[in-house]
């Protein structure tokens, strides 16, 4: 009878310590749980805001890209003294596509037709500039290409530059 009762009292202990361990064991599979996805939660809140900061940025640099390039801007800061007409468009074209370059990767934080958008003014002012020097005499300066750029800007009824930049702004408000 004794042996019997320590036998009971052994089934009783193995099934108190499996009741108790068995409990600990869920409580710590309900805590690592929960603590997994509120860190979840936590990494793509910070993603979020992460991204939220490079489309801000992306958004920038894309608006004074489109104002760099804009033929006003180009001109006054590219024109030189004694320079050919020549010199001078080789130096916008360059100065273009180079600023371009330099803001290629921001397509990745602005749609498709946005991106579009601005490849297509960029495309117009390199276009601007070949038509205007095509259409001065061989002779001509760089001031004097630089004036007839101006005018033929001046000229263009529809101004994409202005369109773009209304674009940029309002997919800006998308995210703000």
């Amino acid at each position: 009878m004794v042996v019997q009762n320590v036998f009971i009292l052994f089934i009783f202990l193995i099934v108190f310590a499996a009741i108790v361990f068995g409990s600990i064991y869920m409580l710590s599979i309900k805590i690592i749980t929960e603590f997994r996805t509120h860190r979840t939660q936590q990494i793509k809140i910070s993603s979020k805001s992460q991204l939220l900061n490079l489309r801000l940025k992306a958004f920038e640099r894309l608006v004074l890209f489109v104002e760099r390039i804009s033929p006003d801007q180009l001109i006054m800061r590219h024109t030189k003294q004694r320079e050919s007409a020549t010199e001078l468009k080789h130096r916008l074209v360059k100065n273009i596509q180079d600023e371009y370059y330099h803001n290629i990767t921001q397509q990745l934080y602005i749609s498709p037709i946005l991106w579009s958008e601005i490849v297509a003014v960029k495309e117009g002012v390199i276009q601007l500039v070949e038509k205007t020097y095509n259409s001065i005499p061989e002779q001509g300066s760089g001031t004097d290409l630089g004036k007839q750029i101006l005018f033929n800007a001046m000229q263009n009824e529809d101004n994409q530059i202005v369109r773009t930049l209304q674009q940029l702004k309002s997919e800006l408000e998308q995210y703000f």
